[in-house]
């Protein structure tokens, strides 16, 4: 018996197959839990890295950040240690399988926010222009069945969260569940196999 896949199990807000990776990832039933979701993971690292008063010296969290251009970004966290300018965007997206290249991810937000124009913005925010510090642009990656790539671990290593990556992981499972409850009830399929 299959859960989610069969005909019968077509997702009438999208005309999709209600499978996990819809409903979790881009059903709009459930779009408010996605958010949640995602703002769960950026909270909890962003209060972690808040926390650590010695060795972070600001954390800006949904910082909005204008450029000359008239863009403007919005990066998830941004972190200002004594030597870096770190810029985490948290995503939480669909594995596609064993065979997805998880770094891809990390390489579009660098294209989005590894920029000479942002990094100048962002330095003029925290009014560090020409000190110097490392620019870096990491994407905080997790799956919805869990999986974190190897930047994210990276990340976390480099700035001391790596113990809260399991408690992360939890939580985007834990809601990925929440969101497929929460699913079935509202499209009437509750009690359903």
């Amino acid at each position: 018996m299959t859960l989610l896949c069969d005909k019968e199990r077509a997702c009438h807000a999208r005309k999709a197959v209600a499978t996990l990776g819809h409903i979790s990832q881009v059903c709009p039933v459930v779009h408010g839990l996605r958010v949640r979701r995602h703002d769960r993971v950026r909270d909890r690292v962003a209060n972690q890295l808040q926390s650590r008063k010695k060795s972070v010296e600001k954390v800006l969290v949904e910082k909005t950040i204008k450029l000359q251009d008239g863009t403007v970004l919005r990066p998830d966290i941004i972190v200002l240690t004594d030597t870096s300018i770190e810029v985490i965007d948290v995503q939480i997206k669909a594995d596609m399988g064993i065979r997805r290249d998880l770094e891809t991810d990390q390489t579009a937000k660098r294209a989005k926010y590894d920029r000479g124009d942002v990094q100048t913005s962002i330095e003029r925010e925290l009014s560090v222009v020409g000190m110097g510090r490392l620019y870096t642009v990491t994407a905080l990656t997790i799956t919805f069945r869990g999986q974190l790539p190897r930047h994210t671990v990276d990340l976390a290593t480099r700035l001391k969260f790596k113990t809260l990556l399991p408690e992360l992981v939890a939580d985007v499972l834990a809601d990925t569940g929440s969101m497929f409850v929460v699913w079935h009830r509202t499209t009437g399929n509750a009690g359903k196999p």
